[in-house]
């Protein structure tokens, strides 16, 4: 999960269309004071802007072991072989990824930065 602490890091994710709508100042009022809500509020504030913006009212931002395990099984044979494919691929990506990482960033005083994420969403 990324998470957004600057007006310049939301601009870079939204469409671009919706940057001439409104001058940057008015964008970064706004976004800026969604930032500054979810920072005071959490996910009481993240259910509401989800209301807000999507129309759907959550009860949880987290997905229910049950509810997971029903979808798992109503799933398409061949949709569920390509999940597992890309995941697959993913994992032997990010593993050469981590050991290229860790090889090239010992050099100069540049390199990455890893944090481990207590949770995240998709």
């Amino acid at each position: 999960m990324k998470i957004i602490s600057s007006f310049e890091e939301a601009k870079e994710l939204m469409p671009r269309q919706t940057v001439g709508l409104s001058t940057d100042v008015e964008m970064e009022k706004t976004v800026r004071g969604i930032i500054g809500e979810v920072h005071r509020r959490g996910d009481s504030a993240l259910l509401d802007y989800t209301e807000k913006f999507d129309g759907v009212r959550l009860a949880s931002l987290e997905v229910d072991k049950r509810e997971i395990d029903r979808a798992f099984r109503r799933i398409d044979a061949a949709l569920l072989s390509a999940l597992e494919l890309a995941a697959k691929r993913i994992a032997a990506f990010h593993s050469r990824q981590k050991r290229s990482l860790l090889r090239d960033s010992a050099g100069a005083g540049l390199g990455w930065t890893i944090k481990p994420l207590e949770r995240m969403g998709v």
